[in-house]
């Protein structure tokens, strides 16, 4: 009796185990917890809970690293530092598409990057056509990012009527948008430039190509150099974010030994007449690991941590917008609202639609066979979903107590909502597609 109740615990166990693990690595649900941190951010600085709002987000911190000491806000923490975690997961993301993905030849390459080229050039241009000559011009890269999240999430709800190819699409667009976000930041919205902190970013960075040239295993040490690289440009001038960048493109993305070398090292050991040893099995067990790239393995381990904590934090500080005192036709007819809404929902499925139509005209690039126009055009609409990486490049481009910041503000909410709504509509209008379209064809 005793064996089968203990029998039914394991069994329990293991089914709670996989529920967790379903539940952690599903896209959906992890957008469903960003939204809904969102949400409840907006909520809160709309009702009587304004106050208890303002303190959590202006909460006081500092960060001490030996006599080394920054004292900000929980908003300015979130902003400056977790952010370049997200982006440190972007930047290996970007190597591994460069590397071993959907970018990692010309021809591949070529219809999603005219596309994202597009999906950014036109919303930046309509953006400044409405602001050119007012103090809101600057804020012309607020439209052009797409947050990939909120559109692989809502991808993912659809997932019967659409095929892998389009999946890998939308990936590879909102990923050059990350690689033409980043290159923004750092060109546009950097401040002025210092020189030795610069240089010491140069040193910490050929300190860790060395690192990771040598096969170096010592955590600490690159810790501390990781942050070494974030201090240093945090007081350089260039944006401390694009530290979780280069950081990300330095992680190997050659395994140390391949399975055919792991499975000859195993008839080796238990073939030979003399008892295994421990330490032989353990050696084994770290071959085999990393029969996987360091960067395949940090992609894997770093998406729950962006997932559920980073991102969400992200959006907790930055999306409570008090829209109380907020003239709805004030807000409409006014430039810099009526720039994202225009180049988020307009401009991105034009630049995207237009820029990729043509390149096929032009027998430039190829379009997937299994993928449609009006999925092309669906994908577009997603792509206006610019929450995260559109408050993040605001929150540079506007100064936030500038009347404009919180027309601003509702805009990419707003732009973001239609983006997700008329995307979701046109991917619903498709038919189911066959189930051998649906998935990686190479597993």
């Amino acid at each position: 009796m005793s064996k089968s109740k203990s029998k039914s615990k394991n069994s329990f166990l293991k089914r709670l185990k996989a529920l967790f693990r379903n539940f952690f690595t599903t896209e959906a649900i992890s957008s469903l917890f960003l939204l809904f941190c969102a949400g409840l951010a907006f909520y809160m600085a709309n009702s009587s809970f304004y106050d208890l709002y303002e303190k959590i987000v202006n909460y006081p911190l500092s960060l001490n690293l030996g006599s080394y000491s920054i004292e900000a806000s929980f908003h300015y923490i979130i902003n400056e530092g977790l952010m370049a975690l997200f982006f440190f997961l972007v930047g290996m993301e970007v190597k591994r598409e460069f590397m071993e993905g959907e970018l990692s030849s010309p021809k591949k390459a070529l219809f999603p990057i005219l596309a994202a080229v597009g999906g950014s050039l036109i919303p930046a241009l309509i953006f400044f056509f409405f602001n050119q000559g007012l103090i809101t011009e600057k804020g012309w890269g607020i439209p052009m990012a797409t947050d990939i999240a909120f559109a692989i999430g809502v991808i993912t709800l659809l997932s019967k009527k659409v095929p892998f190819a389009l999946k890998i699409f939308l990936l590879s667009v909102a990923i050059i948008d990350d690689i033409i976000a980043v290159l923004i930041i750092a060109l546009f919205y950097s401040q002025s430039i210092s020189g030795p902190y610069l240089a010491g970013a140069m040193i910490v960075i050929l300190s860790l190509l060395v690192y990771f040239k040598i096969h170096l295993d010592n955590k600490f040490l690159l810790v501390f150099l990781s942050l070494a690289l974030w201090a240093c440009f945090y007081n350089s001038g260039i944006h401390a974010t694009l530290s979780g960048v280069i950081l990300g493109c330095l992680i190997p993305s050659k395994s140390r030994f391949t399975e055919k070398q792991v499975l000859e090292n195993v008839k080796r050991i238990f073939n030979k007449k003399e008892k295994t040893s421990f330490s032989e099995l353990k050696d084994l067990k770290i071959a085999v690991t990393e029969t996987k790239s360091v960067l395949q393995r940090l992609i894997h381990s770093w998406h729950p941590y962006v997932g559920y904590i980073i991102m969400p934090l992200f959006a907790f500080v930055n999306a409570g917008i008090p829209i109380s005192g907020v003239d709805p036709i004030q807000w409409i007819q006014n430039p810099v609202s009526f720039g994202i809404l225009m180049g988020l929902c307009v401009g991105k499925p034009i630049g995207i639609m237009f820029f990729s139509y043509g390149a096929c005209l032009l027998k430039i690039s190829q379009k997937p066979a299994s993928v449609s126009w009006l999925q092309i055009l669906a994908v577009g609409c997603l792509a206006g979903i610019g929450f995260t990486m559109s408050l993040f490049i605001l929150n540079l481009a506007i100064e936030k107590h500038n009347e404009f910041y919180t027309f601003a503000k509702l805009s990419i909410l707003v732009a973001s909502l239609i983006s997700a709504l008329l995307g979701f509509i046109l991917l619903s209008l498709g038919k189911n597609v066959p189930e051998n379209l649906r998935k990686n064809p190479n597993l």
